[in-house]
């Protein structure tokens, strides 16, 4: 199985870097791989890391660097044995034994749209717990006894506006949180919770799975006592259990809904009544989009159940309290075709995995330990045809609905075997999916290799009146019609002896080749020869309209090319004039940088009190001149009255005359 790998991926360096990371094998299957929009996802649990590669491949046929997705914190999964996608691509959640853990996706652009443009190779991401009050796998060293398993967990389908995730756990519960709030919406309980001390071994809710959501438009009162239309979105849960038994729950998220615990109803009925249709060791579920639903239930000794869930519903009353049945039409055997041990095909006893094949709604794989089996069911057009219609004759609708049943039977290819003759165990699955585009197979085996194997279309003729319709059958002449129709009707080719003469049947396989070669080859060529027209006509008008929008392309790529110049033009005037500013601006911080630091008014102030100081030290001398000649004229004073002490005053007689004279002129006048 290593050696089929038509799209040449295990040469890939992602593929590379996973089995460097990769353990030697492992026992248990494991489903690592997942795709939306030609992104292709792959958990390494060695790492902790989410390897992500774009698989359409450039204009040189060759693909793209692939990106890794790492924990910024140090906090990640562990133990991871399952990883999920939501429908719109915005969340990733892996699943393990342990608990579940939530990625947000970052936003993706650019021509090959990777993460951030594919600037970066490593991208770091945060892990958010989805329900860190019942458990999850953040540590793996802490196991606690009394907490609950994870058993099955799946995003709710056709949801764009809100996110859910339904989680099965191993205490019989089913619970519903919001990817974006993790806030748990809805609580179902759909069995008893097993207990250490009960007597013999419970009946284990296993897995689930949901129909098509209904959308409905309700009349409500809201707080205001004003009626409101609201948008509810409803859900039908089929659930199975390990005894065999469904039972289903109807669930609806809505604003104005506040009820979080929902009933389960009771298991439904199978028919017809025939020991073949009940299982003891049921183990996975698979509801297929379709009306009706269309439930495949697998079991571990190999056997897959198609059934139709048939609900007659009653005025006013909702599907739990109709009355409904699970139709089994057909029971089909897993065959181990390529191993020709017939104790290894009679014991068959690998538990079967079923998934869906996004690329078509009319086929699902099984998958288990011994490989991949590709189950087509031809019965889901016709039986939606059928539900379509409007026929009031219960009886003739009975009688077409078991001509339908009898008439498209299913088909089961072995498309990847991965154990063959001599080996006593197989190797496990570790990832499966479904490519587009084209459709191929991919998986993901235990030792680290990919496989990819091609889905082939499978053209059907149900009906040989319709084959006949389309070819062009040419009339022969009487006598070969006459011919052949007695030769026919004779049923030649049934006789146990061959008696008949050598000529005669030389001469029925001679009219048959030419009939053969003249209507039904010539026919068919002619019907190729115009589909091969009627395509050239359609490739050439689509090359005339590529053409003329290359054209335009190409004119608008001129318009882009002259104006980008106009704007490198402009770049390079402000990048001149930007250049320039900057030189002046450094020239006159560095002339600011060499002058003082002191500003005009304190140089102004400074000097002002330079020339009061000035004026003050000339005061201060003056002030010590005045107090030296004060100090001489008391000396003088002084040493004048010691005088007159010493010598009385007198007046010669010169003087006393003067002074008479001075007198008398004063008294004259």
């Amino acid at each position: 199985a290593t050696n089929m790998d038509y799209s040449m991926l295990n040469e890939h360096g992602m593929f590379e870097y996973f089995r460097k990371k990769y353990k030697s094998e492992r026992a248990n299957m494991s489903d690592l791989i997942a795709f939306n929009e030609e992104m292709l996802y792959l958990w390494v649990e060695e790492k902790g890391v989410l390897l992500t590669l774009q698989i359409r491949k450039r204009p040189d046929n060759t693909f793209s660097d692939f990106q890794i997705l790492k924990s910024d914190d140090g906090n990640r999964p562990h133990n991871v044995n399952e990883i999920i996608l939501d429908p719109n691509g915005l969340y990733i959640a892996t699943i393990s034994k342990f608990g579940v853990c939530l990625m947000s996706l970052p936003q993706r652009w650019g021509l090959e749209m990777k993460f951030l443009g594919g600037e970066h190779k490593e991208i770091n991401v945060k892990w958010i717990l989805i329900a860190p009050t019942i458990i999850l796998a953040i540590s793996p060293n802490k196991r606690f006894k009394e907490q609950p398993s994870v058993s099955k967990a799946r995003w709710c389908p056709g949801n764009a506006l809100t996110l859910y995730l339904a989680i099965l756990y191993s205490d019989n519960c089913l619970r519903l949180y919001d990817a974006v709030s993790l806030e748990m919406k809805k609580f179902i309980q759909v069995g008893t919770i097993p207990r250490l001390n009960a007597i013999g071994l419970p009946d284990l809710a296993v897995d689930f799975d949901f129909s098509p959501n209904i959308m409905k438009h309700v009349n409500v009162v809201d707080d205001k006592a004003t009626q409101v239309t609201i948008y509810k979105m409803q859900w039908v849960i089929y659930i199975l259990k390990s005894s065999g038994d469904v039972c289903t729950c109807t669930v609806d998220i809505n604003l104005y809904n506040d009820q979080i615990f929902s009933k389960m109803s009771d298991p439904i009925p199978m028919h017809p009544q025939d020991r073949g249709n009940y299982m003891t060791d049921a183990f996975s579920l698979l509801v297929l989009n379709c009306n009706p639903p269309l439930i495949v239930i697998a079991s571990e000794n190999g056997k897959l159940y198609h059934c139709l869930h048939i609900v007659t519903k009653k005025e006013d009353e909702a599907i739990e309290n109709s009355d409904s049945s699970l139709f089994v039409f057909e029971t089909l055997q897993i065959d181990l075709g390529l191993n020709t041990d017939k104790k290894l095909q009679n014991d068959f006893e690998f538990p079967l995995y079923l998934k869906i094949d996004p690329t078509s709604t009319s086929r699902y794989m099984c998958s288990h330990e011994a490989g991949v089996h590709l189950v087509r069911l031809p019965i889901i057009t016709p039986l939606t045809e059928f539900a379509t219609r409007n026929n009031e004759d219960d009886d003739t609708d009975n009688n077409d609905l078991q001509t339908i049943f009898a008439k498209h039977s299913s088909i089961i290819e072995y498309s990847v075997c991965t154990q063959l003759k001599g080996q006593p165990k197989g190797l496990p699955l570790q990832g499966l999916h479904t490519l587009a585009t084209p459709n191929t197979i991919i998986v993901l085996l235990g030792n680290g290799e990919l496989v990819t194997s091609p889905i082939r279309e499978l053209e059907l003729y149900t009906d040989i009146s319709k084959l006949m319709s389309n070819l062009a059958v040419e009339e022969n002449d009487e006598g070969s019609d006459t011919y052949v129709s007695s030769e026919i009707k004779t049923n030649p080719l049934l006789k146990a002896t061959f008696d008949r003469p050598t000529r005669s049947s030389k001469n029925l396989v001679e009219i048959m080749i030419d009939l053969l070669k003249n209507d039904m080859c010539m026919a068919q060529r002619k019907l190729m020869m115009d589909q091969i027209q009627q395509q050239a006509i359609s490739f050439r008008k689509k090359k005339e309209f590529i053409v003329d929008k290359l054209d335009k392309f190409s004119i608008d790529k001129e318009k882009f090319i002259s104006k980008a110049e106009e704007l490198a033009e402009k770049y390079e005037e402000i990048n001149d004039k930007q250049t320039e500013l900057k030189n002046r601006a450094r020239a006159i911080l560095l002339k600011v940088q060499c002058l003082d630091i002191e500003s005009s008014p304190d140089r102004k102030l400074q000097e002002k009190v330079q020339e009061k100081a000035v004026i003050l030290k000339s005061l201060t001398r003056d002030m010590e001149k005045i107090h030296e000649r004060m100090d001489y004229f008391k000396m003088q004073a002084n040493y004048v009255e010691l005088m007159k002490e010493k010598n009385p005053p007198t007046f010669h007689n010169n003087q006393i005359k003067s002074i008479k004279i001075a007198l008398s002129e004063m008294k004259e006048n």
